[in-house]
């Protein structure tokens, strides 16, 4: 496993030098237009929850306003082959899958995911997890008709791996996150 040399300056998001050499591969999926809202998660071994969700966002009156970006942590099962195959099947556009070279945990692995956002200039983004799923339909597109420059938008989900984390989808300005 490579080691990380982290930096931490003043009013600016953790960051480590060699971030991009934990990416394996990043591919993109149908994809048409780059839009200012990315939606994003990480997944390790969870197939069945990835495809559901994934069947919940496409559903979605909003589904052509953003990008969602899978980060794979590098599972190792058959996660990945189902996903691509979801997509193609169900040609779902504007996806793009980072894949990590190794299991980085949790938290960086959703960092990762993080900086791919703000190196690719998205305007917002959308953080959920692979097990959550909205409690309304056109949940996204409610937080995106929601979208304010200063706000941080959070909602509830149900049918959640940890139903003690309620808030499962989050919506952050990433001008906010560059501030942190």
């Amino acid at each position: 496993m490579k080691t990380f040399k982290l930096s931490y300056k003043k009013r600016t998001f953790l960051r480590w030098e060699n971030r991009f050499s934990f990416v394996e591969r990043v591919e993109k999926y149908n994809y048409k237009k780059k839009n200012k809202i990315a939606l994003f998660f990480l997944t390790y071994n969870l197939s069945e929850s990835v495809l559901k969700l994934l069947e919940i966002l496409n559903k979605d009156s909003s589904r052509n306003d953003f990008d969602i970006i899978i980060i794979d942590n590098h599972s190792n099962d058959e996660t990945l082959s189902r996903v691509k195959q979801y997509i193609e099947k169900n040609t779902l556009v504007n996806v793009i899958i980072l894949r990590s070279i190794t299991n980085l945990g949790g938290s960086w692995g959703n960092a990762l995911g993080l900086e791919y956002i703000l190196s690719e200039d998205y305007d917002y983004c959308i953080f959920t997890e692979d097990d959550a799923f909205p409690l309304v339909p056109d949940l996204v597109s409610q937080m995106i008709s929601s979208i304010s420059p200063k706000a941080v938008l959070r909602t509830y989900c149900d049918d959640v791996k940890w139903p003690s984390y309620p808030f499962h989808f989050t919506l952050y300005p990433v001008a906010f996150l560059k501030h942190i």
